[in-house]
Parts: C-alpha cells; sequence; structure tokens
C-alpha cells in the first residue's frame, strides 16, 4: 500500500486528528501495510510518529521534522543507516516494542 496523501487524510479522519497537515502533533500510520515512508513532509508540527506494523524496510522517506520526540517505527535492517539520520531532535526511538536510546548530539 502507498502512503499516498489521501491515505494519510483518511487515517487522520478515522483518529479524529486535524485535516491541516502541520497542525497534527501526532500520527498514527502502524498496521496499514505501507512499504515506504513518503509524503510526510507538510506534517511539520508531529511529535510522535507511529509507524510499526508495516512493511517498511527503511526509513529513507523520513522528512526533517523538528518538533518530533518519538518516532515508533520497525527496526530498518543492519545496512541502512536511517536510524542515524532521523531527525536530530527525536528523543526517543522505538524499534520492534523495544525502547533504543537516541544518540547524543
Amino acid at each position: 500500500m502507498e502512503m499516498s496523501k489521501a491515505a494519510i487524510l483518511d487515517l487522520c479522519k478515522e483518529h479524529s486528528l486535524y485535516r491541516t497537515p502541520h497542525i497534527n502533533d501526532r500520527l498514527y500510520l502502524n498496521f496499514r501495510g505501507f512499504s515506504r515512508v513518503a509524503n510526510l513532509e507538510e506534517y511539520t508540527g508531529l511529535k510522535a510518529l507511529f509507524l510499526e506494523g508495516n512493511g517498511l524496510e527503511s526509513l529513507d522517506g523520513l522528512p526533517e521534522l523538528p518538533l518530533l520526540k518519538c518516532l515508533c517505527a520497525p527496526r530498518p535492517p543492519a545496512r541502512s543507516d536511517a536510524l542515524q539520520t532521523r531527525p536530530a531532535a527525536c528523543r526517543r526511538l522505538y524499534a520492534l516494542g523495544a525502547p533504543a536510546r537516541a544518540p547524543e548530539a
């Protein structure tokens, strides 16, 4: 399944979130069968992003989200450096359900 703008807006509606992307402070995109991260550039107000339970192989499509504090995502393959390039403001990463510390800046 593609993480299209329309699919994201539908999930916002389903979870009683705002239809204006930058106003949302959390986004529930978990367990939807997405194969890659895309179309999140407008969600600049996100503090929490839930991506677990999808078919993601990497977090390469994750844009700079300056307010992001919590990213719940599957652990990408060892060859990927996506975890090292996640938004600098991200304080806590949950990979495969186990908290992992963010590298110190």
